[in-house]
């Protein structure tokens, strides 16, 4: 494991169950991984997230338009009507700037041999948001959510963010799928620090 480039996933697989981290990261099977419902329900929704905004359109009715076209659209229409209404809502505060700076970031430091592919990074004309999208499961939203459990991550994407960009992260926060709810706070440098 020397050689491998961490990444975000990694370090948080192995604090969850080293067991599973060894069978996947170490041994290379992630067979369960490749088959198991979360995990395909997880990538096919992140996809089309991904597919709703195109290159220089800003019109949401010609971008929901283009998502509603989409083949995986009906199998996943309740999550995608909820990604709708929360592009509807962040364009109705900021205006375009609800288009994202950045979309599926790929980012890697050499020097801590750390990598992370960061969902979202929000502009909105006076600061950067970093958004990392949660499907279901484990990763539900209740009104009482609390950020504390997806600190590490944030942090990690902010590191990358910052030290590649050399822009100021503001804001941090969890988009929950399942429900269409954006949990945010104030970016911790202290956590980034950590």
């Amino acid at each position: 494991l020397e050689s491998q480039k961490l990444s975000k996933s990694y370090v948080k697989a192995y604090i969850e169950c080293p067991f599973a981290f060894h069978k996947r990261y170490v041994l290379g099977d992630d067979s369960l991984d490749q088959n198991f419902f979360p995990f395909v329900y997880g990538r096919n929704v992140h996809e089309l997230l991904e597919k709703f905004y195109v290159k220089g359109e800003s019109d949401i009715n010609i971008l929901t338009k283009n998502i509603v076209m989409n083949d995986k659209y009906i199998k996943n229409k309740n999550v995608v009507n909820k990604f709708i209404e929360f592009n509807q809502m962040m364009k109705e505060k900021i205006g375009n700037n609800y288009i994202p700076y950045a979309i599926e970031m790929k980012l890697r430091d050499l020097e801590l041999n750390i990598s992370g592919v960061i969902d979202r990074v929000q502009f909105d004309g006076e600061n950067y948001m970093i958004i990392d999208y949660k499907q279901s499961g484990a990763d539900y939203f209740d009104e009482n959510e609390t950020l504390s459990k997806y600190r590490f991550e944030l942090a990690v994407y902010t590191y990358l963010f910052e030290k590649h960009t050399g822009l100021k992260v503001k804001l941090w926060g969890i988009y929950f799928c399942k429900n269409g709810k954006l949990v945010y706070e104030t970016a911790s440098e202290q956590e980034v620090n950590k």
